[in-house]
């Protein structure tokens, strides 16, 4: 592993200066920028997908997704994907290491990963998603070649 442990930190559901009896149904509440590794990744190294709810009706429903696809929990250690009733102001975690089918498959060298929470609101929930890009690097292979 070159480069392990790099996380995406995501805190979301920040109503900011809405208050909560006038956001409006089915909306979208403000985000904040997610911290992503700025290294290459490989194959074999890890990345640490972190997100907090909060700000908003608890509890949340929160997804990992990997190009735009719902991580499958055996990807991250068997730990639930997608949390059902997550708390507010607990920080998820979850680790997801890189295979050669997931370098292979990087669309224009970048795999993106994001996360969805929406909150339990009765009028109608707001969601939040944010979305990391991970740039992917490349070795190439050793040749060992012999002519006698």
């Amino acid at each position: 592993m070159s480069e392990g442990g790099n996380i995406i930190d995501i805190k979301s559901m920040t109503y900011g200066s809405v208050p909560y009896g006038s956001a409006p149904t089915g909306g979208t509440v403000a985000e904040l920028a997610p911290t992503c590794p700025t290294v290459p990744k490989f194959s074999g190294d890890d990345v640490t997908l972190q997100a907090t709810p909060r700000d908003g009706i608890g509890p949340y429903y929160v997804e990992f997704r990997k190009d735009d696809v719902a991580i499958d929990p055996s990807r991250l250690g068997g730990l639930d994907n997608p949390i059902l009733s997550a708390p507010e102001d607990i920080q998820i975690t979850r680790v997801y290491t890189l295979n050669d089918a997931d370098i292979a498959g990087a669309v224009g060298g970048f795999i993106k990963f994001t996360v969805f929470i929406s909150d339990s609101c009765p009028t109608g929930g707001l969601i939040c998603t944010e979305d990391c890009f991970v740039s992917i690097g490349c070795v190439a292979p050793v040749c060992n070649f012999i002519v006698t």
